[in-house]
């Protein structure tokens, strides 16, 4: 009786020791953000989602001028770097096209606007 009571202990010890092991190993962990490479069809799908969220922004909230150019003008940069790519697939063409992408996605969520600006 005495030798199964100190085996559940020594069991439960085993158990809390994984467990505490465990989480101290995911605290250690140093994240340097997620990383994701650059692929055709990563940079095609976060174009699309760009894209998307440029016609939301058009719908629901009033721009200036300024803005509605800029926006434009980096869908036509991330556009024209993607038909690049697609006519010179290198992996140098495939990270200017993603950049693109990200600058149209940073032009899109930029929220300074000037009160000189006009708005349409």
């Amino acid at each position: 009786m005495q030798g199964l009571v100190s085996y559940y202990f020594f069991l439960r010890v085993c158990i809390v020791v994984i467990l505490v092991w465990t989480i101290s190993a995911c605290h250690r962990y140093d994240f340097q953000g997620i990383i994701i490479r650059q692929t055709p069809r990563t940079v095609l799908y976060s174009y699309a989602i760009a894209n998307g969220m440029a016609r939301g922004r058009f719908m629901t909230k009033p721009l200036y001028l300024a803005q509605e150019q800029a926006i434009l003008k980096a869908d036509r940069d991330a556009r024209a770097a993607l038909r690049f790519f697609g006519k010179h697939p290198s992996r140098s063409t495939l990270q200017q096209a993603g950049q693109k992408v990200e600058n149209l996605i940073g032009v899109i969520e930029a929220q300074k606007t000037s009160s000189s600006q006009i708005m349409r």
